[in-house]
């Protein structure tokens, strides 16, 4: 197995660790972290509108206002724009005790859900932190963990993808927790964890501010 801090190969796929904004990766789907019953319009989700993938946006809030859905469920879209899919992951305000479960379970089902795609094969898969936003309760680390550790276990499970690369893109913080994770292999043997991000109410009030 080859490896270096900030990239690893497993199994065949590629995980690269990134600074910069998902939306702005040369990637064939980019996922999404999304509530039960509507879309995030805040963080990823509002970059993806602003970037002309509203098309897959609205489809995804359509699908949950008629049926919502649970914690760790995923919905593939066409993005609207440049045979860009989103991939949206149900995990935006999962309880601390369980979002790292549903990150987990979300980006194992993503991977599937894109490896099923027999006309436009995703090879490059762009996925931003999952969990750790402003109501996520799931540190750099644990992020990282959950979410290296369902592609490896993909990539055993799996057997042949058309996957290549999966790249996890850190915004506007340091790329230095997710390549601890690469290279101490932490995200192995998959094991329940209890979110670790304490809540910051002065973040959450300037986020709920700017989007009036």
């Amino acid at each position: 197995m080859e490896k270096k801090v900030g990239r690893i190969d497993l199994g065949g796929i590629t995980v690269k660790v990134v600074e910069g904004d998902v939306t702005c990766q040369r990637a064939n789907c980019i996922v999404v972290p999304e509530f039960c019953n509507c879309a995030s319009l805040g963080g990823v989700g509002g970059a993806c509108a602003s970037r002309g993938l509203s098309q897959g946006m609205k489809a995804y809030d359509k699908r949950a206002n008629t049926k919502p859905f649970a914690f760790g469920d995923v919905l593939l879209t066409d993005g609207g724009r440049n045979n860009i899919l989103l991939g949206h992951v149900v995990t935006v305000d999962a309880p601390e005790d369980k979002q790292f479960e549903v990150v987990y379970k979300a980006m194992f089902e993503i991977l599937g859900e894109c490896n099923q795609k027999p006309v436009f094969p995703c090879r490059r898969i762009a996925v931003p932190e999952l969990g750790t936003g402003i109501i996520g309760s799931l540190t750099q680390e644990q992020s990282a963990r959950a979410i290296i550790g369902a592609v490896d276990a993909f990539s055993r499970f799996c057997g042949a993808t058309s996957i290549e690369e999966v790249v996890l893109c850190v915004y506007n913080a340091s790329t230095a927790p997710a390549e601890k994770v690469l290279e101490e292999g932490s995200y192995r043997d998959f094991k329940p964890e209890t979110g670790q991000k304490p809540f910051d109410p002065e973040a959450w009030l300037q986020a709920m501010c700017g989007s009036i």
